[in-house]
């Protein structure tokens, strides 16, 4: 793929140059990357950025001058070391660099491949009337997309392998899970979107049609200006979520606390399962908001230390329902159903339950809730050790309360919960 001996230092130095800016520049637009944001409107497998337009133009420049390519990598990973030594002063930070620069031209390298097999520049004034031509172009940039994010979730994937320690059948089936999960989705969109505009760009640039270059420029950072307005309403989302809690926090601290134990023990359940990031995303969400209808319970009942009346037990029963209602207008169906099922209480549907009637967020989010509820010093009753908390929720098992299978599941991630009890003295 080209020839090398035809190359000047100015290109040699030139190509490391420009993979130094790149990682500068891609570090710049992080923050209005397109990234998950609460499991709202998009899913996670990989952000975004603006420059994203830029990686492929490269791959394009440098479709048969491969060596050129590999020396822009070799200018990337040295601005990620330049940034994490000088900037950060993080050396820790070297292998996420090595790793993230791989996602990236790992997929780059194969685009340049198959652009070089594919494709002759010589006669790019006819393309547009070539349907043939047009078809290749829109299936080569499709095998892009797809070996972006398969490669970008395998590496993911692997490393929550190496660190969490599980087995190898359980990595093959999370892999499998995520790659099928919603696989040409909204950010797969944006990328296609992308890779057409950079050939568009690419093919007018060739042409000497500069005007049009700069219009195709001017749509590009178009699309992500309109991005960063919606990532701002996202954190004015993010912003309501945390009112939402400092109020729950001015009415009941104990409430809480609680529910930030929950939310951690429903998020490590969720991962430790299997179940995709946004999965785990909307559970952890629910968690923290599934009590925030004992707002509607006056206080003096949630830290009452003698037994409840018969009323006042019927009053706390409802607080599912009106965490639910608070909800409506947040979250999605899918959390608030997690929220409103938490307790299997039989005024819930107004007939008795088990949890095979609620979804799986709920049942996840019943054991954390249940486990904290038992663990944790409450006004009228005492701790209680692991081994006693568990042996009474042995009991719900036989009420068709929680899931067999979780709970199993659930007493196998002991060491990544324990902190939040030992640390308190509970």
């Amino acid at each position: 793929m080209g020839n090398y001996f035809d190359l000047n230092y100015f290109d040699l130095i030139g190509s490391i140059l420009i993979g130094f800016i790149l990682y500068v520049l891609t570090i710049w637009t992080y923050k209005y990357g397109i990234k998950n944001f609460q499991n709202k409107v998009i899913k996670e497998d990989y952000f975004i950025t603006p420059i994203d337009f830029l990686f492929i133009l490269l791959s394009l420049f440098y479709y048969d001058k491969l060596f050129l390519l590999i020396l822009t990598f070799l200018g990337f990973n040295l601005g990620g070391v330049f940034y994490s030594y000088f900037i950060k002063r993080k050396i820790t930070d070297f292998i996420f660099i090595f790793l993230n620069s791989i996602t990236i031209f790992t997929p780059l390298f194969f685009l340049s491949f198959l652009i070089y097999l594919f494709f002759d520049f010589n006669d790019v004034l006819n393309i547009k009337n070539n349907w043939i031509y047009i078809l290749k172009i829109l299936l080569v940039f499709m095998g892009y997309i797809i070996f972006n994010k398969t490669l970008t979730i395998f590496i993911k994937e692997l490393f929550n392998f190496l660190v969490n320690r599980r087995s190898f059948v359980e990595f093959l089936g999370v892999l499998i899970k995520r790659i099928n999960d919603n696989f040409l989705g909204y950010l797969e969109l944006i990328l296609f979107s992308q890779a057409i505009l950079a050939f568009i760009f690419f093919i007018f640039f060739l042409q000497k049609n500069y005007f049009n270059s700069l219009i195709i420029l001017l749509i590009v950072f178009s699309i992500y200006y309109i991005d960063k307005i919606l990532f701002d309403l996202y954190l004015v989302y993010d912003k309501t979520i945390e009112m939402v809690l400092k109020i729950l926090e001015e009415y009941d601290f104990n409430t809480l606390e609680h529910s930030k134990r929950v939310a951690f023990i429903a998020k490590e359940l969720a991962i430790h399962v299997g179940l995709s990031h946004e999965e785990v995303s909307s559970i952890e969400l629910a968690a923290k908001l599934h009590d925030i209808g004992k707002l509607d319970v006056p206080s003096f009942i949630l830290n009452k230390k003698s037994r409840l009346t018969n009323f006042e037990y019927k009053l706390i029963t409802f607080h599912p329902i009106i965490s639910a209602q608070i909800g409506q207008g947040i979250l999605s169906k899918e959390e608030l159903a997690f929220i409103k099922y938490h307790h299997l209480y039989p005024n819930i549907e107004n007939r008795k339950i088990t949890y095979k009637d609620v979804p799986l967020g709920a049942r996840i989010i019943t054991i954390a809730d249940i486990y904290d509820a038992l663990r944790s010093k409450r006004s009228y009753k005492q701790t209680l050790s692991h081994e006693e908390v568990i042996n009474e929720m042995s009991k719900d098992l036989l009420k068709d309360i929680v899931d067999p299978h979780l709970f199993i599941k659930f007493t196998e991630i002991y060491d990544k919960i324990k902190n939040l009890y030992e640390t308190t003295g509970n």
